[in-house]
């Protein structure tokens, strides 16, 4: 959104509407709802985020051959927090 209000142009009525929505975005995802989205940063943030490129259960011990289902619990029911 802040490349199109760049693009029509900052002070035209488009250009703010852009800015102001892309702002309302930022702020939501950084904590303005109650929670942060963003792992680490702010009040009640994410410990247990699911990355798939940062854990492949296919091959790590222990879920190595377990089905999709096994997997899955292995994230949601995990006690340890992801780092």
């Amino acid at each position: 959104m802040m490349a199109y209000a760049k693009t029509v142009g900052y002070s035209t009525e488009a250009g703010k509407k852009a800015v102001s929505f892309a702002a309302q975005q930022i702020n939501y995802m950084l904590g303005e709802c109650g929670r942060s989205w963003i792992v680490g940063f702010g009040e009640r943030s994410p410990l247990r985020p699911y990355h798939k490129t940062s854990y492949n259960s296919f091959i790590d011990f222990p879920m190595r051959g377990q089905d999709n289902g096994n997997i899955g619990g292995d994230f949601m029911e995990s006690d340890r927090v992801n780092t």
